[in-house]
């Protein structure tokens, strides 16, 4: 959970990780109080052993996601993990564009 204010004001912000929770979508938006569904692309990539998190099959999976939260009017998330500024920047453009609206955007050093 998140606290939006001093006043104790909290989002729930759920973890979409695997394909049973691709599977169960539908049903988990239905549940009260949730404030963001975050997608875990990375374990999505593991659970379905894809090349990574930036497979063809994972992003069809985000898609579905994103999908459905904006059809819920829930706020969808996304981990971005960029090599430099400018790519962070793109990425974050990208995936605001298309309809996320919560980001944690890190850039990897090297």
């Amino acid at each position: 959970v998140w606290r939006l204010s001093n006043n104790g004001v909290l989002v729930a912000m759920i973890m979409i990780e695997s394909p049973q929770g691709i599977a169960n979508l539908q049903e988990i938006v239905q549940v009260p109080g949730i404030g963001v569904l975050f997608v875990g692309p990375t374990d999505m990539a593991t659970y379905i052993n894809a090349e990574g998190p930036n497979s063809l099959e994972v992003e069809e999976m985000v898609q579905q996601v994103l999908s459905v939260c904006i059809e819920a009017n829930i706020a969808c998330g996304y981990p971005i993990v960029a090599s430099s500024l400018q790519d962070a920047e793109q990425q974050t453009a990208a995936r605001l564009d298309q309809g996320f609206k919560v980001l944690a955007v890190m850039i990897t050093s090297r």
